[in-house]
């Protein structure tokens, strides 16, 4: 394998990596927002998803809610199928 083969390779893990964490903080920042309370949560998520353009970011997101939410605050997972509904309005 050739250094600019690996570098790139390198490249892209970093950006995966960035992208998950940048998921993670939005996902928490509707949580603290909304002081824990799911009907607050699902609006700032719905203005969330409004704005994505891209299913791979909203699916991302549904990654992150299901595993920052989880069931014990959202046992429906309704903010998680937010972001897939999203995800699958633009493609995914």
């Amino acid at each position: 394998m050739k250094k600019s083969e690996l570098r790139n390779i390198i490249k892209e893990e970093i950006i995966k990596i960035l992208e998950d964490a940048k998921d993670d903080m939005r996902i928490n920042d509707i949580v603290k927002k909304a002081g824990g309370d799911l009907p607050s949560m699902e609006k700032l998520a719905r203005t969330m998803a409004s704005r994505i353009t891209d299913a791979f970011k909203a699916a991302r997101r549904a990654q992150a809610a299901e595993k920052i939410i989880g069931k014990d605050i959202d046992p429906k997972g309704i903010i998680a199928k937010i972001f897939q509904q999203k995800a699958k309005q633009l493609g995914w």
